[in-house]
């Protein structure tokens, strides 16, 4: 061994804060991870490839944390996590469950059978050293747990002092066991090899060591800093034994953590009354430190719920409304306020209608996506979701924090919402879902804002009439538009590149507004959708037959009506038909073949202008022409 300054020998600390033991059938997976963990300071590894191996490993090794690796197809693997909390040799170690795969039913299993937690393999090295650690303090804090429920008594009296003597001379120690035989709650152990000192301290669980200064090859002082620095030992009250008088070996001793001097000549009684003493020391120590780590694990637990209600409630609302409920002390104390905010109401054109021929899972996925990218939008410009509804959004700008320029935020989110639209459809062709269009409405008034429901159910919303007149608004628009309402215009000025503007009658009103297509918003946020342009429709040398049903809602109409389409452009149509339509209805089209069979029935169409009275003609913007409807226009196109 290398000598310490005085020339004594040293003696390893073992002070590492974590000592792993990787049980794992894969040989190769055992010496990465275990060269991993043993590049970090304060961790030491071993590992088995074999479950018995790792058993008998953990008898000398003594870890505070297992890692076992488990496979879903291995039932024996995390049935094994269930054994080794049985067994002798590591009931007490927390076990982390350690797989190839990310997998929730396995992750599920194991934590079942016990392992405090689950590491998947591919994760970043960090992942698996931050839970083995964790493991770790894990095994530490149940330590003192238990040390409490033995050595103290419900009314915080120490009821037990037990004490480990380390003596190379077996006489002394038994000398002392007949001395101490007869002490009511007192508990003696002795050993005679100071290089187990450790290993025995971590079995026995002394409340205060005697330790002999003067032993060959490893003495006290050799061991004083190992008993310190040891996470098991340095808690525990060390009084050294000596027949040595000398102040300086007595100095020396207290400079490497010594809690008390003891002469080997001592009266007994003496000696009896100090080893109560710092043994009852040491249960206060373990009060103390136990109430402190029942205020950690509280306010853990606390942190815990409160960002597991962050994460959940962050998916369906802002980070300021999840800060508004956890933060403020009335976060949620039912009722509202009035307030002036925009309101963004976005809705798919005619989607439910183009995924009737969808199968199930194909629908979610198709909604999913779409609603994951608009999400991210809406949180990007500050918007509040109100509600998810299938395939529209309600969103709000102004609540529950409200900024000056919340209309032009809201103007802007729209814009880029849009924009996003080619991701969403990219993603629906490379796996030939159909395209879809959005619409958007928006309008900027008084509502009232708040927490709405019963004390058993409530949301965080928006209510009133100029609610409802976005989602009218919304109801005006063809796929790609947005329409705002006046009070939006006028709060936004001279930023917005208006495109177009509309008389419409929206229902429950009584007085026709105006409302306004906006293709960008400039200034500071400068965002615009491509320029419009006037469509051509192209005359056709023959008429492609067609039947249409009038939308109502969400729902196709029953009656079909025949007609033609007569003039025709990739995006809109001037069709005629045995039906009287007026503007922004919305229509679904059936596309027929020469012999009146039917080509396809995936083209969406909305009213945009109506001919002369009588002359049952009006122009179509399509909402949805997917790949299949395109090319079955292109062909009639060309057939007539």
């Amino acid at each position: 061994m290398p000598a310490d300054p005085h020339g004594s020998p040293s003696v390893p600390t073992e002070a590492c804060v974590a000592r792993v033991l990787l049980i794992d059938e894969s040989k190769v997976s055992c010496l990465v991870f275990s060269r991993l963990l043993a590049a970090q300071p304060g961790i030491a590894v071993r590992y088995a490839t074999r479950l018995a191996a790792g058993l008998q490993l953990a008898d000398e090794f003594m870890p505070t944390v297992l890692v076992r690796a488990v496979d879903a197809d291995d039932t024996r693997a995390v049935g094994s996590i269930t054994d080794l909390m049985a067994h002798r040799a590591t009931r007490n170690i927390p076990i982390l469950a350690f797989s190839m795969l990310d997998d929730g039913d396995l992750r599920r299993r194991a934590l079942a059978a016990g392992a405090f937690d689950y590491v998947v393999k591919s994760e970043d090295g960090a992942a698996l050293i931050r839970k083995v650690q964790s493991g770790s303090r894990l095994y530490y804090g149940a330590l003192g747990a238990l040390l409490r429920r033995e050595l103290v008594g419900t009314d915080g009296a120490a009821r037990i002092a037990r004490v480990l003597m380390i003596d190379d001379s077996r006489a002394l120690c038994v000398a002392f066991e007949r001395l101490l035989r007869d002490q009511d709650g007192i508990v003696f152990e002795y050993g005679t090899d100071p290089r187990a000192t450790l290993e025995l301290a971590a079995r026995f669980l002394p409340t205060v060591i005697l330790l002999d200064l003067e032993m060959p090859e490893v003495t006290g002082f050799d061991l004083l800093p190992a008993l310190k620095s040891n996470p098991r030992t340095q808690g525990i009250p060390v009084i050294v034994l000596s027949s040595i008088t000398d102040p300086a070996v007595k100095a020396r001793a207290f400079r490497l953590g010594a809690n008390d001097y003891a002469e080997k000549q001592m009266d007994g009684v003496e000696l009896v009354s100090r080893l109560r003493y710092h043994s009852a020391a040491h249960h206060n120590a373990l009060q103390l430190n136990g109430a402190i780590q029942e205020l950690i694990a509280t306010k853990r637990s606390l942190e815990l719920q409160r960002n597991f209600m962050r994460n959940t409630f962050g998916r369906y609302l802002s980070d300021e409304v999840v800060s508004n409920i956890l933060e403020t002390p009335d976060g949620l104390r039912l009722g509202g306020e009035q307030r002036e905010i925009a309101v963004l109401m976005a809705d798919l054109r005619g989607f439910t209608a183009i995924t009737e021929g969808l199968a199930p899972e194909h629908v979610l996925a198709v909604l999913n996506n779409f609603l994951e990218l608009m999400t991210g939008v809406l949180m990007r410009w500050n918007g509040t979701i109100d509600e998810i509804l299938g395939d529209a959004i309600l969103a709000m700008f102004g609540a529950p924090i409200q900024r000056p320029d919340d209309a032009a935020r809201a103007v802007a989110c729209a814009v880029d919402m849009q924009l996003a639209m080619e991701r969403v459809n990219v993603w629906n062709r490379d796996r030939g879902f159909p395209e879809l269009a959005m619409g958007i409405g928006i309008n900027t008034g008084a509502v009232v804002v708040g927490n709405i429901g019963s004390e058993r159910r409530a949301k965080y919303g928006v209510v009133g009439r100029n609610v409802n007149l976005a989602a009218r608004i919304e109801s005006c628009t063809v796929g790609g538009q947005i329409m705002i309402s006046e009070s939006t215009r006028a709060k936004c000025g001279d930023l917005l590149r208006v495109d177009g503007r509309l008389q419409v009658s929206p229902k429950g009103f009584e007085k026709p507004i105006a409302i306004y297509e906006i293709g960008g918003i400039g200034g500071e946020y400068g965002l615009s959708l491509p320029p419009k342009v006037e469509l051509e429709l192209r005359p056709l040398a023959a008429p492609i037959p067609l039947q249409l049903a009038v939308l109502e809602g969400k729902r196709t109409g029953r009656d079909l009506h025949d007609g033609v389409i007569v003039r025709l452009h990739a995006a809109a149509a001037e069709l005629q038909a045995d039906v009287e339509v007026e503007v922004l209805h919305d229509l679904r089209i059936s596309v027929l073949g020469p012999h009146r069979e039917v080509l396809t029935t995936e083209l969406y169409a909305k009213v945009v202008a109506v001919g002369a009275a009588g002359s049952r003609r009006f122009t179509v913007r399509f909402t949805s022409v997917p790949a299949a409807a395109a090319a079955v226009l292109e062909a009639a196109a060309l057939r007539g």
